[in-house]
């Protein structure tokens, strides 16, 4: 079905019946539906990369690595799955960065500045990436891997 709606969704941009800039209409998924879905998202994405290769980036089986420290930094709740991590510190402390999670992203961003962006008020926020900072809204991530990841939460901003 998920698979039926994309391809709905590529056609309409395709033949110009989805406005440009419009988000598609999203279908309400359950907590357990919404984290295996932004899993496999984030999965399939960082495949189709080099080797699913990131510096900074830390997903599937190395997840593990930065968990723990991600959580307390970005005050993720215990309970809350977790997809993919960004630690953008220098001496890989993972006190800055943020956690793709199945209700949104949790960061703390350069400023020091900590909080949740839930995936339906994503919508309302810029992604970019600009040499070496990726952004989401006023929030700034000084990252090597900023321009993927940009993609990818634009990405997520279509899909979830």
């Amino acid at each position: 079905m998920e698979k039926e709606r994309r391809e709905k969704n590529v056609n309409a941009h395709r033949e110009g019946t989805l406005r440009a800039g419009a988000r598609p209409h999203r279908r309400e998924t359950s907590s357990h539906e919404s984290s295996q879905n932004l899993t496999q998202i984030v999965n399939d994405f960082a495949h189709g990369l080099l080797g699913g290769t990131w510096n900074e980036t830390y997903w599937g089986a190395s997840l593990s690595k930065k968990e723990q420290v991600a959580r307390k930094h970005f005050r993720v709740p215990d309970g809350e799955a977790i997809a993919l991590i960004l630690d953008t510190t220098i001496l890989g402390s993972c006190k800055v960065g943020l956690a793709l999670c199945n209700t949104g992203i949790y960061y703390r961003d350069e400023r020091g500045e900590r909080g949740h962006i839930s995936w339906k008020e994503l919508d309302k926020f810029k992604v970019d990436f600009d040499g070496s900072v990726l952004t989401i809204g006023d929030y700034r991530f000084l990252s090597k891997d900023g321009k993927d990841l940009s993609r990818l939460i634009q990405k997520l901003q279509e899909e979830l």
